[in-house]
């Protein structure tokens, strides 16, 4: 039914559109199981099942401010705070198109969220972090700035989410995904050829390679699967080496430093990639 709420062992799920009891029953086990191994209590938890992106994309224009401005997931389990709860969000058509193997690990990584990050602060900054306050006041735009802002959070938070779901025992299950997550499609490939001799675009696009790659740190540096860590490793030779140079930095030697909070790791990488980010907004 349309916008039902259910309960399963109690977490409220919101469905949009059609779909398939199949397809939710799984979702539903998948949620049981993940909560259990991560003893995450989902009863402020609220899921919402989509049928397809347009109708997740509906709901989160009406939650976050309409006018085809809330952010749209690019993975097909996410997470998000959204009025006020952490909210899973699962588009149940691409179990079918990118397979429940590569589903069930993305919604151990939102489940993860929801376990490390499922409060407003980690999703509404309204402080930019001292690096990019520097950065705003030499006069860059503070779109732009929030732009790049997202792309490090996101990576340190990814990185904290997939290094808590391998260690929770998840470690084939992160390999499977980020095989997926990792492979350099041709328009990604295109993109660095197309940005060659432009340093704002080339550093925006590290900036993104940096965002994928520190979600993957943790299976890359627990794994011994050779196609993972090659998928990895291309990542970052298919940038230009000064670049390669600060993201390498960013990724191995600030990102996995202990002990750090999630802003604080956040603004360490920004220190570590300054000058990427400098080129990317000056």
């Amino acid at each position: 039914m349309e916008g039902s709420g259910e309960s399963a062992q109690m977490v409220e799920i919101l469905t949009l559109g059609s779909i398939s009891s199949v397809a939710l029953n799984y979702i539903k086990k998948c949620i049981d199981d993940a909560s259990r191994a991560f003893d995450l209590d989902v009863r402020a938890l609220r899921v919402v099942v989509a049928e397809s992106r347009e109708r997740l994309g509906e709901f989160l224009d009406a939650s976050l401010g309409g006018a085809g401005l809330a952010p749209q997931p690019l993975s097909s389990a996410s997470h998000l705070y959204v009025a006020g709860r952490p909210t899973v969000m699962v588009v149940a058509s691409e179990l079918y198109d990118k397979g429940e193997a590569v589903v069930w690990g993305e919604m151990l990584i939102a489940l993860a969220h929801a376990k490390l990050h499922g409060s407003e602060e980690y999703y509404a900054i309204r402080v930019l972090p001292p690096t990019l306050q520097r950065i705003v006041e030499c006069g860059a735009l503070k779109d732009f700035v929030m732009a790049v802002l997202y792309l490090v959070a996101s990576g340190v938070k990814g990185y904290e989410a997939t290094k808590f779901v391998v260690g929770r025992g998840y470690l084939s299950e992160m390999e499977g995904l980020f095989k997926f997550h990792l492979r350099i499609t041709p328009e990604e490939r295109a993109s660095w050829i197309m940005a060659k001799g432009n340093p704002r675009a080339q550093a925006l696009l590290a900036l993104n390679a940096f965002k994928i790659l520190a979600n993957a740190l943790p299976v890359y540096s627990s794994s011994t699967d050779g196609e993972l860590r090659g998928l990895f490793e291309e990542n970052l030779d298919v940038m230009p080496p000064e670049l390669r140079s600060d993201v390498k930095r960013a990724l191995f030697d600030v990102l996995p430093r202990e002990p750090q909070k999630t802003f604080e790791r956040v603004e360490a990488c920004l220190e570590a990639l300054r000058e990427i980010v400098c080129t990317a907004l000056l």
